[in-house]
């Protein structure tokens, strides 16, 4: 089992405990104060707010995953390094404690320079249809119509506005265009929240601790309040440099020197369109940083 901080502190402090969402592969708990645990398996991959199980260890087996098992009034309790949901029963006590944060000091501005134009090509080509990725590349954008074409015309100006911001690392302005692409987009991360983990992940690979604290900071307290808990959870997450395996692979990927062609694809299948999304914010930002 891996647990990150915030899930080991969720586990240690929560009132209330309550089921929030139900999926094949995870579960979601929230407590008194809103915040989330997700209980995950091991093909969804270690997050930041994170504990994850093997089936056998949780009590049930793969098949039917979560959403077979339990009901969105099953009963939630947490306490002795053991949680209990409905007939599922987690010790956890013994779970190795994961680090959310990627390893971009690793990475370096000079890397990312030397090949954010093969990084741009493989988004491009490999993104599906209806993700941010035409933000990154205008040739695409002027000829994008299909599937998410009304929230990505919605995203053009707020996005342009973000990269403005930013470049001058006008830390209010970028809070006020973040808060207009908060939201945009369906599914249960919109698009245009998951654009903007990639830009906090691009923040926190190129600028200094303060200024990196100080630009996610104005992101998140503009942009929680205009989505849903789950994508808020993530945005806040990546407020504080962490996220999910595939920008930690990502990252390894890039320092080693080596192919970044698996990595890449993994994060873009991330999600329908999150990984690609994300990974559209990413480019963008490390873009405007690098030559600033």
């Amino acid at each position: 089992m891996l647990i990150a901080p915030a899930a080991q502190n969720w586990l240690g402090s929560a009132a209330s405990p309550a089921v929030h969402s139900l999926y094949r592969n995870s579960v979601n708990l929230v407590d008194a104060k809103g915040e989330l645990l997700s209980i995950v398996l091991p093909d969804s991959g270690p997050g930041p707010f994170a504990l994850v199980v093997r089936p056998e260890v949780a009590g049930f087996q793969a098949a039917g995953g979560f959403e077979a098992w339990l009901q969105p009034d099953s009963r939630v309790e947490a306490g002795g390094q053991e949680l209990e949901i409905g007939p599922l029963q987690v010790a956890y006590g013994t779970a190795a404690r994961w680090n959310p944060r990627p390893s971009w000091d690793r990475v370096g501005p000079q890397t990312l320079r030397n090949r954010i134009a093969e990084l741009k090509t493989l988004l491009i080509d490999r993104a599906p249809e209806g993700s941010f990725a035409p933000l990154v590349d205008p040739a695409a954008l002027e000829s994008h119509s299909g599937l998410g074409a009304a929230a990505l015309a919605a995203a053009v100006g707020p996005a342009h506005d973000l990269m403005l911001s930013l470049r001058q690392r006008a830390a209010e302005a970028v809070g006020h265009a973040a808060e207009r692409l908060a939201g945009l987009g369906g599914g249960v991360t919109p698009s245009g929240d998951d654009y903007l983990v990639g830009v906090m992940q691009a923040i926190w690979a190129l600028t200094d601790p303060a200024a990196a604290q100080e630009l996610t900071h104005a992101i998140v307290s503009r942009a929680v309040s205009r989505t849903n808990l789950i994508s808020g959870a993530w945005l806040t997450a990546a407020g504080r440099g962490e996220a999910g395996s595939e920008w930690h692979v990502l990252a390894v990927a890039l320092a080693s020197g080596g192919p970044l062609e698996e990595a890449a694809e993994w994060l873009i299948r991330r999600g329908h369109t999150s990984g690609a999304d994300g990974l559209a914010g990413f480019m963008a930002a490390a873009e405007v940083l690098l030559e600033a």
